[in-house]
């Protein structure tokens, strides 16, 4: 149970980055940097922040279209980076490569202000929202060897603006309405909730 809490943790110092880059949708990588790409404007800039040197550095990216509207993104474990989704109206998918160089995909399911993971060899999206602002149960995922993009399970609840890390073979999911963390299952396809204390771990240290 500790473990499980100290990745709950980690989720929650995730979070803080996101949160401070909230203008973006950002992808956060625990190792040593954290990616966000403009979504304020139509340029396609991607954003490097190296969380060890606490530096930043700005990329000019040569997209087909500009990536805005709260596009999610991915890290692949070569270092290149899955963008999926553009707006409620279209989809894009994109894949960036370590030069930055940019690799169109075959459209997919529009992922507005949904969240990315990776886990092997597929992307993983969950939540969302529609053309009315209003918050969805979206989870689908895109696999990366035949490039389709399938339709999971919904989640039980509607959320936006959610934030995954991995748990084994599962896949955590902070979401943005609710305090309430949600495991879900690559093997079964299916969500149950996770009950954690943060009050107990203090006790036991």
């Amino acid at each position: 149970m500790i473990a499980l809490e100290n990745e709950i943790e980690n989720l929650a110092d995730s979070l803080l980055y996101t949160y401070l880059y909230q203008d973006y949708k950002a992808a956060y990588c625990r190792i040593a940097s954290l990616y966000a790409i403009d979504t304020i404007s139509n340029r396609t800039n991607l954003f490097i922040y190296d969380t060890e040197h606490e530096n930043r550095e700005e990329k000019l990216l040569e997209t087909p279209e500009p990536l805005n509207s709260g596009t999610c993104i991915a890290q692949l474990p070569d270092g290149e980076l899955f963008c999926f989704g553009r707006s409620p109206a279209s989809g894009i998918s994109l894949k960036i490569c370590k030069n930055y160089r940019v690799q169109q995909l075959p459209s997919g399911t529009p992922c507005f202000h949904s969240s990315a993971i990776y886990f092997n060899r597929k992307v993983y999206c969950f939540g969302g929202e529609n053309n009315g602002s209003l918050a969805l149960s979206l989870s689908l995922k895109f696999d990366l060897g035949v490039n389709i993009c399938y339709l999971l399970t919904p989640m039980p609840r509607n959320d936006c603006k959610c934030h995954c890390i991995l748990w084994n073979d599962d896949i955590l999911i902070a979401g943005f309405y609710s305090a309430n963390l949600l495991r879900y299952s690559t093997s079964s396809d299916s969500f149950s909730s996770v009950s954690y204390s943060f009050a107990e771990k203090k006790e036991k240290f």
